[in-house]
Parts: C-alpha cells; sequence; structure tokens
C-alpha cells in the first residue's frame, strides 16, 4: 500500500490529491474498524464498518489505476483481504 502511494505521489495526473485524500481516509477507517470489532467488540457494526472499508478501498483502487494502472493492481491483494476478513467477521456475527 505504502509502496503504491508512492508511485501515486510522484506521478501526474489530475486527480492525484484526491487519490491521495482517499487513500488517507480509508487508511482511517480500517483503523477503527480495529478498535470497533476488538475493542469494543461490537461485531455487527464491524461488519457494516468492513463492508464500508471495501468500498472504500474499491473507489481507492480506481482511482489510483487511472493515475498508475500498477499502483492500482497493487492494492488488489488488500482489497482480496478485506473481503476474507470480512467472511470472517460475519460468520462470528452468526455465531454469537
Amino acid at each position: 500500500m505504502g509502496i503504491s502511494l508512492y508511485i501515486i505521489y510522484e506521478s501526474y495526473g489530475y486527480n492525484k490529491k484526491s487519490a491521495i485524500k482517499i487513500y488517507f481516509i480509508q487508511l482511517l477507517v480500517n483503523s477503527f474498524w480495529t478498535l470497533i470489532f476488538f475493542g469494543f467488540k461490537l461485531y455487527l457494526l464491524g461488519f457494516i464498518w468492513i463492508l464500508f472499508l471495501i468500498v472504500l478501498v474499491i473507489i481507492m483502487i480506481v482511482k489510483f489505476y487511472n493515475i498508475n494502472k500498477l499502483s492500482g493492481l497493487m492494492n488488489i491483494p488488500y482489497l482480496f483481504w478485506l473481503i476474507f476478513a470480512g467472511f470472517l467477521n460475519l460468520s462470528i456475527v452468526i455465531l454469537n
């Protein structure tokens, strides 16, 4: 993620600032998920939060891809990890 952000930072593009902004927003949302899920043990809210995070990451990937294709593609594993984490979160919601 950091390397892809650096690539965007060093690139030329008219949407560069909005792409960097969405990167930091999704990073902040990601950090709050940890607090919601592990800190407060609000599993359903954690699942809803991770769905919101997935949407933000998809937006980020599209913005990065429009500026630099490699930078956008580098975040696909992160998206897959979030989807997997979402399934794990949902499983905990269902089992509790």
